[in-house]
């Protein structure tokens, strides 16, 4: 298993503790220049604002706890985008 793939499996771990509906979860990732970009996201209706929280703290504490992962496998750096809908392109 990639360190990407830990790490998605980490972030889909914690996420799906914070919705209601976690098979709605969509995480993709993307390696990239020695960096791994994921987008977060849910199909179901209402679920983002579980996954972003007040002011962005939910998201930003994933984001903490992403990096704290990625420094502990001693792996590249990581970016967490929390989106609506997955429509980026990387």
């Amino acid at each position: 298993m990639t360190p990407a793939q830990e790490l998605e499996n980490v972030l889909k771990e914690f996420a799906s503790k914070l919705v209601d509906t976690p098979q709605a979860l969509v995480i993709v990732f993307h390696e990239k220049d020695g960096k791994i970009f994921f987008l977060l996201s849910s199909k179901s209706k209402g679920e983002i604002g579980q996954l972003i929280g007040e002011r962005g703290n939910i998201a930003n504490s994933l984001r903490v706890l992403l990096r704290a992962v990625s420094r502990k496998m001693r792996t590249k750096e990581v970016s967490l985008a929390v989106t609506p809908e997955i429509t980026a392109q990387f």
